[in-house]
């Protein structure tokens, strides 16, 4: 059922009656952090949520563990809630708590998840980050590989891609949000081998005082990304420009919108800036 339409030059979007797809509020849990989502085969997605404690600094806390479910019809109906047990067995440890902040697939088929490791010691329950790792399922998820680290920085990796047979990560080497030193830099790493080493392909050359959060997306021949304030860049990338968000909130994504741009995930009203390199990677 069409719950409203969206015409434009040339296209019309239509958007169905949206549904609640986890009710936390019903059952008392936070879903704070953890927002993966990837499409394993056609119509047939993974779809990542955190189950975490409500209580503790009002639910805005990674305290506890990560469930998923599973679409097979497009994201008309998903799976029963499975439990991500890498998590939980994590939670139980009280060392660090795990978020997964993106997922791809790949041909063959693998889904890989990318997680972030917080400190569960500390008050927040989050920064400051331990190295990051990744876990592959070879089955649609039914079962996970072992965590491995594929950055000897601690910090936090904010997208990742799989494009033209290889994953690319893009990882903010910083144990804290915001950059304050030289060595807060964004990294960005790729498999050639879906999942089994990565390797560092590139620092990526804009400053990083004062910058969280980040996303990217390739369409033919250009790497794009995005992160939060506005500084000088370096080298091949250029900047074409800035933009501020009217909505609150974090975390953002990016997707080709026609001929321009869509910022999915409302963001403060900080400053965003883009930046692109041809053939840069």
């Amino acid at each position: 059922m069409t719950f409203r339409t969206l015409e434009r030059d040339g296209y019309t979007v239509e958007l169905e009656q949206p549904t609640v797809f986890v009710d936390n509020e019903a059952r008392k849990r936070s879903g704070h952090m953890t927002h993966a989502m990837a499409e394993f085969k056609p119509g047939c997605f993974i779809d990542f949520n955190s189950n975490c404690s409500a209580l503790r600094i009002d639910g805005h806390v990674p305290c506890g563990w990560v469930e998923y479910r599973i679409s097979e019809d497009a994201g008309k109906t998903f799976s029963d809630f499975y439990t991500l047990q890498y998590s939980f067995d994590t939670f139980l440890d009280a060392i660090h708590t795990i978020s997964v902040e993106k997922a791809v697939s790949t041909d063959d088929g693998k889904i890989v998840a990318f997680c972030l490791r917080n400190d569960a010691t500390h008050k927040y329950c989050c920064e400051p980050w331990a190295t990051p790792t990744y876990i592959v399922s070879e089955d649609f998820g039914k079962t996970w590989s072992e965590p491995k680290e594929y950055s000897p920085y601690a910090g936090r990796s904010y997208d990742a891609l799989y494009h033209e047979g290889k994953i690319y990560v893009l990882h903010l080497c910083n144990e804290h949000f915001l950059g304050e030193t030289e060595e807060h830099v964004y990294r960005i790493y790729v498999s050639e081998n879906n999942g089994e080493s990565f390797e560092e392909l590139c620092v990526v050359p804009i400053e990083p005082y004062g910058r969280g959060y980040g996303a990217f997306l390739f369409d033919e021949k250009t790497c794009f990304m995005c992160t939060h304030i506005i500084q000088k860049l370096k080298a091949k990338w250029t900047m074409p420009s800035a933009t501020t968000m009217a909505k609150h909130g974090r975390s953002l994504s990016l997707v080709i919108w026609k001929k321009g741009f869509a910022i999915l995930r409302w963001v403060s009203s900080m400053a965003y800036t883009f930046f692109m390199a041809e053939q840069a990677i």
